[in-house]
């Protein structure tokens, strides 16, 4: 690989939260670290924009070119527009925060459960499809006990697993 382009992926600009303003400061910052380093190939132009984001924003480009003939790259417009037309863009934004919400170091479970139910509950039915008790499991890594109790009673919803760990707090707070 042009060792340029490894220079260039390194200074992308990142599109972490979808909404108007972070989309076109996104975009302005792109166009022009893509014309500053003179690359022209739309292939290429594509594979930036998609390794400059995440998420959701990251699908939709992704699907983007999957609408399109092989040989056939979205441009930078077409997928700043499409970014810019996202219906429900606040869907994304919890998804997202979902996708990279951790429990933190002396954080007790009945905050963080309020915090993630609340993202989660925010999200259309389609959307939650993308969520597992594996990816809550994952997020509450930290408290391995709350983790292993999740697993052992082997529950099937996110909504299960926050009612066990809720009891799990219970008891942390009652031995406190």
């Amino acid at each position: 690989m042009d060792p340029n382009l490894i220079k260039l992926i390194k200074i992308l600009p990142r599109l972490n939260v979808v909404n108007e303003q972070n989309v076109l400061t996104w975009y302005d910052k792109l166009v022009n670290l893509i014309q500053g380093s003179g690359v022209q190939d739309e292939e290429i132009r594509y594979r930036l924009a998609f390794l400059a984001t995440s998420g959701e924003a990251r699908r939709l480009i992704k699907e983007l070119k999957e609408e399109m003939p092989e040989e056939v790259y979205p441009n930078l417009i077409q997928i700043k527009n499409a970014l810019l037309n996202i219906k429900d863009r606040d869907h994304f934004y919890y998804y997202d925060k979902l996708k990279a919400i951790k429990l933190k170091v002396g954080q007790n479970l009945f905050d963080f459960n309020s915090i993630y139910l609340e993202y989660y509950n925010k999200l259309p039915s389609l959307l939650k499809e993308g969520f597992t008790v594996k990816d809550y499991v994952r997020s509450i890594e930290i408290n391995q006990y709350a983790c292993f109790t999740v697993i052992y009673e082997g529950v099937e919803t996110i909504e299960e697993a926050c009612r066990i760990t809720h009891k799990i707090q219970n008891i942390i707070n009652f031995e406190e």
